[in-house]
């Protein structure tokens, strides 16, 4: 049981480590097209990229936790089968996990309408825009930055919280998914008793 539980951990380690690497490298190529495009300096893209960092950082701990709970889960059906009344124990588990579902399925739906599309349009529809940098800079910024830095700037980290955003609530509902479905089995195969 403990070999298990310790394999179990090395293999959500490992999970984990490919995903914040993946994301990590999304995130880089992002602000590094944005920095191109936009001429963006590189203590900007820097601080930006260093606050994403500690964000994806702080995000895969969280699904290192959810990952491993999830490879434990057998163990954690084994015990709830020995209690005294299973049925209800892995009803309510059964309940408690839709409910998830429905919360990871509705975020998705909102994140997905709320595409970073329309507004990075918009945005660049205002960098065509000759007047640009005079009416729309606030004056407290003007002297540390320019208007398209700043809204380059602005730009790059939503879209990066946006992606990130996905693919984490993404990743929660699979593994709430899986998660349900194990607790289902092991409902229906004790009704089957």
């Amino acid at each position: 049981m403990i070999d298990e539980l310790e394999e179990n951990s090395k293999n959500a380690k490992r999970t984990v480590f490919v995903d914040l690497i993946k994301s990590i490298i999304s995130a880089a190529v992002v602000i590094g097209v944005f920095s191109y495009l936009f001429g963006v300096e590189t203590l900007y893209s820097t601080t930006v990229g260093i606050l994403i960092l500690i964000y994806l950082i702080y995000k895969s701990y969280k699904y290192y936790k959810e990952l491993n709970g999830i490879l434990n889960i057998h163990t954690h059906i084994e015990n709830i089968e020995q209690r005294d009344n299973p049925k209800g124990e892995l009803k309510k588990m059964i309940n408690t996990h839709n409910m998830m579902l429905d919360r990871f399925k509705l975020k998705l739906d909102l994140l997905k309408s709320f595409s970073p599309i329309p507004i990075i349009v918009f945005i660049s529809g205002l960098f065509v825009s000759s007047q640009f940098d005079t009416k729309l800079t606030p004056w407290v910024f003007s002297t540390v930055l320019s208007g398209k830095s700043l809204y380059t700037i602005t730009m790059v980290m939503f879209v990066a919280w946006y992606i990130v955003t996905i693919r984490i609530t993404w990743n929660n509902y699979e593994i709430m998914q899986f998660r349900n479905l194990q607790y289902q089995n092991a409902y229906d195969k004790i009704n089957e008793k």
